[in-house]
């Protein structure tokens, strides 16, 4: 059997440095992409990098919905919060009243009166402060409930239903994956389906607000 040609030696050294390359190149996108859609001979899709989600993506994203599935607990602690502020408002308010009405006609600063009303003022002017930033915080949680309402409710019915008994009510993955048949590794597969359905939608309304 002849020897093989000085060319044909490294023709089979390139062969086999493009093998392991290839080999290598697949290996790495099938580590990178295993948990993004399923591989496409199986029937999935792989997502492209700016489709790609980091554990830090989703944290956030996990944060948002803890806070969405708290705004009702939050606004009412807030109403209470601002019933109280409105109350001393609404006293502060008839209290500086009752102080100008006693104030002598013509009595500078330096009076005791116009002191006391100057300083209700003051008084009057803080507490409505806090009333309209706790009002200005209300609306802002109802909005941000309403922006996130729109974005569960596209979901389908199963990711929607998990993320509502997670979240909203706050159940652990034993009872979650009991009240809907299924094992607990199934329902957190599906929360983290609905995780990256949500982080587009989440994406544009953060960024407009």
């Amino acid at each position: 059997m002849d020897e093989p040609s000085h060319y044909a030696v490294h023709r089979l050294l390139d062969m086999s440095n493009l093998r392991w390359e290839m080999a290598y190149f697949w290996n790495n996108l099938y580590i990178e992409h295993n948990n993004q859609g399923g591989h496409p001979c199986a029937g999935g899709s792989w997502k492209g990098a700016s489709d790609y989600m980091t554990e830090t993506d989703r944290a956030s994203v996990r944060r948002l919905l803890w806070r969405w599935g708290r705004v009702r607990e939050f606004c009412a602690a807030k109403e209470k919060e601002l019933e109280f502020y409105a109350d001393k408002l609404e006293s502060s308010r008839d209290i500086g009243g009752r102080v100008q009405d006693g104030q002598p006609r013509g009595s500078g600063i330096s009076d005791p009166t116009a002191r006391a009303a100057l300083s209700m003022d003051r008084i009057i002017d803080s507490y409505a402060d806090l009333v309209e930033g706790i009002r200005a915080a209300i609306y802002r949680e109802l909005d941000f409930k309403a922006a996130m309402d729109e974005l569960i409710d596209g979901l389908p019915h199963e990711q929607r239903r998990i993320i509502e008994l997670r979240y909203l009510d706050g159940h652990q993955w034993t009872f979650i994956g009991m009240k809907m048949v299924m094992d607990e590794r199934t329902a957190q597969r599906i929360d983290e389906r609905a995780i990256e359905a949500l982080k587009p939608g989440i994406s544009v309304m953060m960024s407009t607000n």
